[in-house]
């Protein structure tokens, strides 16, 4: 199949009166597993950390459950002014990603986010492009197709600051494809007497 479907089950049948005989069945897929934030609390890191007010600067601000940066006690991922800054979540595994959430800084910075770069790594250690962000509040990035990643990293490709309030990635783990039929229970209209 192209595309994963979801399902519970597998008919095979005739549309006529026939006979119906099968030696062997065997279907591949997945186990389905709930769609959570898979970058919380997961290793992060940035190309240098922002040095001011005894703030936390740093890149595990960025997947911390922290929404809120609008005033001085709150926390954000903030790299120096630097030749392309980059901030990349290691989400220990690989999954199958489905959606991206980026929350900016609220507090009348947000074009330090212009032109950012958001790309998943692939098991390989290539990487995929997804979106060019812009200067809103929050992004929500729904990807058309689900992207087997085992990272993520936000970059400019410029002089710039890189901050983040939070990042959150929408997926659910890959686990090796294998012949979920077998011994399973299985049923049909009618035994064959002969």
């Amino acid at each position: 199949l192209e595309n994963n479907i979801e399902a519970t089950g597998l008919r095979i049948r005739h549309e006529k009166e026939a006979f119906l005989s099968l030696t062997e069945v065997e279907v591949y897929g997945y186990m389905s597993i709930a769609k959570a934030n898979i970058a919380f609390g997961k290793p992060a890191s940035q190309s240098s950390d922002f040095d001011w007010a005894d703030a936390d600067w740093s890149a595990s601000v960025a997947v911390d459950g922290n929404k809120n940066f609008q005033k001085d006690d709150d926390k954000a991922s903030h790299t120096m002014e630097e030749s392309n800054p980059w901030w990349t979540v290691d989400f220990e595994g690989k999954y199958y990603v489905t959606g991206i959430k980026i929350w900016n800084r609220q507090d009348g910075y947000q074009e330090r986010l212009d032109g950012a770069i958001v790309e998943l790594f692939y098991p390989n250690g290539t990487y995929k492009v997804v979106e060019t962000l812009d200067t809103a509040l929050v992004y929500d990035i729904v990807l058309e197709n689900e992207v087997e990643a085992t990272g993520l990293r936000i970059r400019h490709e410029k002089e710039a600051f890189l901050s983040l309030t939070e990042v959150e990635v929408y997926g659910y783990m890959s686990i090796a494809k294998a012949n979920i039929a077998f011994g399973k229970p299985a049923s049909q209209s009618s035994d064959f007497d002969w």
